[in-house]
Parts: C-alpha cells; sequence; structure tokens
C-alpha cells in the first residue's frame, strides 16, 4: 500500500498510486477527483464518451455513423426537383413503429399493448444530449445485468480529439430504446435531436441514405423563405417532439446564462404548444446542467428541489430586468416564472451533473 506500507495494495488509483482498502477510502476522501482505476464508473464513463467501444476498437467514424443511421427517426430532407425547385419536406422513417414492434415481441412475456414513453433531449449544440444518452442506455443495461452494452443502440459519442471534434454528432432526431424497459408495458424510448444551434454535423456527411424509405412531408413557410436546418430545428422539431414526448430535458453547460436557458425552454415549447390541439397531457420538463463550471454540495444533496429552488429564486430577480420575460410573463398575467412555464409543462425540475474534474460534487 502506497500510503500505510502494510497491506496488500488492492486498488489503483488514476494518480498512478496503488492502496489497500481502508487507504484508499482515506485518500478518495483527500482527493476527490481521483477514481479507481478499473472501477465501475471509469468504465461506464469511458463507455458514455466513446474511449471504449465501437470507435475506440478501430472502427472507422464513417463506419460509425453508418451504423447510426437505421436510427433516424424523423428530420428535414431537402433536394430539387425535375425543374431545379429546391423541394423541402420532413421524412419520417419506420424507426419508432419498428422500435415498437420488437418490444412487443422482445420476449415471450412481453404484453401485447404496450405505451412507450418518450423522453426527449434537446439543447445547444454541444451540450452533452448525446453523452447523458448514452450514459442512461449503460446504467439501464447494467441494471438488467447485460454486460455486453455494445449490441444495444445508442447515439455516436463525441470524438475527443482531431478537426472533427469541433464539430457536432447529431443530425436531424434519432431515437434508442431502454434496454431495462425495452419489452415492458410501458418502453421508454429516448430522443436525440440536433442541436438548436442548428451546425452542419457530421452524421450529414456519412448518413445519406435513411430519407429514402421514409414518408416525405412536404411543406412551405407562410412568408414563403426557404426552409434551411436552422428553421427545422428550432420551429418544426418542437413540434413533433412536443407533442409526443412524455418528458422534455433542456440540456446546457451554462448556468449563469438563466434567462436565456429559460427563454429557450419558453420558445422551444411555444413552437410546439402553439400549434397543438387537444393534447392530452403536457409533457414534463427537465432543465440538466451538465458538467457546470461551479458546484454546490447541496445540489447532490437530499434535497431534491434544492437546485429548482435557487435556479428560479436567480431567475425571478431578473424577471424584471428582461424585456423578453417581462413582456411573456404580462401577456399571461403571470408573476413568477415556474407559473409561466407551468402553463406548457406539467411540471418543471433542474437537474445537475457535476463534472468529474471538479471537487468533490463529482463523487
Amino acid at each position: 500500500c502506497g500510503k500505510c506500507d502494510k497491506a496488500l495494495s488492492k486498488h489503483k488509483c488514476s494518480c498512478d498510486e496503488r492502496f489497500c482498502d481502508n487507504c484508499f477510502v482515506w485518500h478518495q476522501n483527500r482527493f476527490p477527483i481521483h477514481r479507481k482505476v478499473g472501477g465501475k464508473v471509469e468504465r461506464a464513463w469511458k463507455w458514455a464518451t466513446g474511449k471504449i467501444g465501437a470507435v475506440a476498437d478501430g472502427l472507422s467514424v464513417k463506419h460509425v455513423f453508418e451504423q447510426d443511421e437505421g436510427a433516424k427517426w424523423f428530420g428535414l430532407h431537402i433536394e430539387e426537383n425535375s425543374r431545379g425547385v429546391r423541394v423541402a419536406g420532413i421524412v419520417e422513417t419506420h424507426r419508432f413503429s419498428s422500435l415498437a414492434e420488437k418490444s412487443i415481441h422482445a420476449s415471450s412475456e412481453s404484453p401485447s399493448r404496450q405505451f412507450p414513453n418518450l423522453i426527449s433531449f434537446v439543447g445547444d449544440t454541444g451540450s452533452g444530449k448525446s453523452t447523458l444518452i448514452r450514459s442512461l442506455i449503460w446504467c439501464s443495461a447494467q441494471s438488467k445485468g447485460e454486460d455486453d452494452v455494445d449490441k444495444f443502440d445508442a447515439p455516436v459519442p463525441c470524438l475527443s480529439s482531431g478537426a472533427e471534434a469541433m464539430t457536432s454528432t447529431t443530425g436531424e432526431v434519432n431515437l434508442y430504446s431502454d434496454p431495462a424497459t425495452f419489452g415492458t408495458g410501458e418502453p421508454r424510448f429516448y430522443v436525440d435531436c440536433e442541436g438548436t444551434l442548428a451546425i452542419e454535423p457530421m452524421a450529414s456527411r456519412y448518413q445519406d441514405k435513411w430519407h429514402r424509405t421514409g414518408r416525405q412531408y412536404t411543406f412551405e413557410t407562410v412568408d414563403g423563405k426557404d426552409i434551411d436546418r436552422e428553421t427545422a430545428v428550432q420551429k418544426i422539431y418542437p413540434r413533433f417532439l412536443y407533442i409526443s414526448s412524455d418528458v422534455i430535458c433542456l440540456v446546457t453547460r451554462n448556468p449563469r446564462s438563466r434567462v436565456n436557458t429559460v427563454l429557450t425552454l419558453l420558445e422551444w415549447s411555444e413552437a410546439g404548444a402553439h400549434h397543438t390541439v387537444n393534447q392530452y397531457a403536457l409533457p414534463a420538463a427537465v432543465i440538466v446542467l451538465n458538467a457546470p463550471p461551479i458546484e454546490d454540495e447541496r445540489w447532490v444533496s437530499d434535497d431534491l428541489d434544492a437546485l429548482t429552488d435557487d435556479f428560479f429564486k436567480q431567475v425571478d430577480k431578473e424577471l424584471k430586468e428582461n424585456k423578453k420575460l417581462r413582456k411573456k410573463a404580462k401577456k399571461k398575467g403571470d408573476e413568477t416564472m415556474k407559473e409561466l412555464i407551468s402553463r406548457n409543462f406539467s411540471s418543471i425540475h433542474v437537474h445537475y451533473i457535476p463534472d468529474s474534474k471538479w471537487g468533490r460534487c463529482s463523487t
């Protein structure tokens, strides 16, 4: 053991030192950001970020994206007709119906009547939506006792090096199943939506066949302007996802831009809510602060509402100062941001995911 020099060293730390059971606990309390090499947390994180798995095993980026093309659910497709006119439309593939059918026949015990739950992940490009979905798939597979996680469809992880590391990955809207609930009465499906910045993603370079077998819905804008990727991501996709999702997770890395986060959530939901008729139930909303550069131990305590309360206290202070928010609140007669958001969502919660490099909260 690197500390007591007595007991056998059973644990190798990320700092390359080795410790016995008791000393490793002492060492980790003293250095919270250190990790056990080869532990469950490390393996989960490596798989979620692509450091182990298909990409790490040597498969080309092209091959990985081609494999992921089958996860495409719907998205914008633009082509020129015989007269050279650009025709824009949303193409819906058979992805949802295929997953639902497979879930019904997953096992002899799978019920014939199932009610899928959709959890949609939206937010800025590079906020970590795909990585979060991969993490959920890993945890779900582990809870089911599945060791071979690579057999489950999962988003392509962001590249950590090279020129393409600066490019977004997911294009259009992809759909993935939750391993633990697949084949049950309420299977969960994770929706990975293209980032709201609408930057040309890596997927568009390698995924060019998905629209050939889907059903295309052509349309035109009221003002006659061309429909581009930005319009689709910010105006069209929300309409589909808002009416079909049970939970909408808005992922962000910047906790200091609270007002912008709330505005994004409001505008995103309004794009769907204002074009919906006879919706049976409102979706729940979760704002995910993903690895922000600040921490508070109360946010990972037993008080599950601590961060939500802190977040909206600060937003309410800025309500009177922000023209857009003030105008929206006045129009609806609302005095708090929670009241305003509750018009479009059944509930609102703010969730904190600490950065692995930041202090005690990361443990």
